[in-house]
């Protein structure tokens, strides 16, 4: 969905309202009860998460006539890490990279810990807000399995960053999240510090990316935020 900057009148306090478009894309006039779903479940979802690294929800709305859904979020005035590492990049180090990946993996614990999976990790949903804090954003995609054992087999999200296992409809739960973060990653290095990073950091990327079909699992957020990186 589209992002606007908004203010509310009463209280002045400015939010990202996010708008979806429910209709069918086809006629653009019967609403695309998928769609809906889709729009509905994010908004179960972040109104049940509250953490630091997690985008807040303060509010939502449904106008039925309008056929649009809208979101009222907070606001990360630093943009998307995609867009900051653009304008940035010269001024950039590893240690920076270390600091956003352990600000994701803390926001990654809380979420995996209560069987909600993103399913969309990538630059441009990281966000940050002033004082250069991650925040986890557009949960559009994201789902909530219904036990610890549960799988989901659906394919979605940015193909880039999807796990091997998704794309090829094998049963998966929230590591396919760590493996999003390793391409992430892989991004992120070559942005900031050129194609090779240090050991520390090849070694995390290595890790996030480990492939599941041989019965290898890839480690967990809590196991991930024990890696050291380097401080250059």
């Amino acid at each position: 969905g589209e992002v606007h900057l908004v203010k509310e009148r009463d209280s002045g306090r400015q939010f990202a309202l996010k708008t979806i478009n429910i209709t069918d894309r086809a006629t653009g006039r019967v609403i695309d009860y998928y769609e809906k779903e889709l729009a509905m479940e994010e908004i179960h979802i972040l109104d049940s998460l509250d953490h630091p690294r997690i985008i807040a929800l303060h509010d939502s709305y449904y106008i039925r006539m309008d056929k649009f859904v809208y979101l009222a979020l907070e606001l990360a005035r630093g943009g998307s890490i995609q867009s900051f590492v653009e304008r940035r990049r010269t001024s950039l180090r590893e240690k920076h990279i270390a600091r956003i990946l352990t600000e994701v993996l803390e926001g990654f614990v809380y979420l995996h810990e209560r069987g909600v999976i993103h399913r969309d990790i990538k630059p441009a949903n990281l966000l940050l807000t002033a004082d250069g804090h991650v925040k986890i954003a557009d949960f559009g995609l994201a789902c909530i399995l219904a036990s610890p054992t549960s799988k989901s087999t659906e394919e979605c999200g940015t193909r880039d960053y999807k796990a091997p296992e998704m794309i090829r409809h094998r049963p998966y739960g929230v590591e396919v999240d760590i493996y999003s973060l390793g391409v992430t990653t892989e991004w992120l290095r070559n942005q900031v510090v050129g194609r090779v990073g240090s050991p520390e950091l090849e070694e995390f990327i290595e890790l996030c990316k480990i492939s599941t079909f041989g019965g290898m699992k890839r480690p967990t957020a809590a196991q991930l935020l024990k890696v050291s990186f380097s401080t250059q």
